[in-house]
């Protein structure tokens, strides 16, 4: 007995292999560069918005300003975070665009509820545009890590 009486507990530790903690990283990696490209894909999306909506409503407006967002994620999350893929870019920026349907319509869906019954969100619609990007970041990082990118073929640079 040490530490003052009390029983020793003895602790096992399981080595993690080493191409387990490689992909982990990899993955922490992607996920930080893939939300960079979602911030930048949310400052495009939501300027969009304030310039337009005031012209053509907060609904409208999401309608015009999210597909120029997605493209703006996809070239950059190509380009940066996952490498491109070995398929065409337009077939790949088709996939990309189908594998996140789901964060489409979980950011969408967050977006136009939060319009229709918050009269802040009315106001600036800019916060709906900021929940519906958070919401839909979790499904669109795992289906383009998995369904559209999978391992890179090309590493990005850097």
């Amino acid at each position: 007995m040490r530490n003052g009486g009390q029983n020793d507990q003895t602790v096992r530790m399981t080595r993690v292999p080493e191409s387990d903690r490689s992909q982990r990283a990899t993955a922490a990696s992607q996920f930080l560069r893939f939300s960079v490209v979602g911030t930048l894909a949310f400052v495009v999306n939501a300027g969009l918005v304030a310039l337009i909506a005031p012209k053509i409503g907060p609904a409208a407006a999401q309608v015009v300003a999210f597909p120029a967002a997605t493209s703006v994620a996809w070239w950059f999350n190509r380009r940066y975070t996952f490498g491109a893929s070995h398929r065409s870019w337009r077939s790949e920026w088709f996939r990309y665009i189908s594998a996140n349907a789901l964060g489409w319509l979980a950011n969408n869906g967050i977006y136009f509820g939060l319009v229709v019954f918050s009269a802040t969100a009315r106001q600036w619609p800019v916060v709906a545009v900021a929940a519906g990007s958070i919401a839909g970041l979790a499904f669109n990082f795992t289906t383009s890590r998995r369904l559209v990118f999978g391992a890179p073929r090309r590493p990005p640079p850097g």
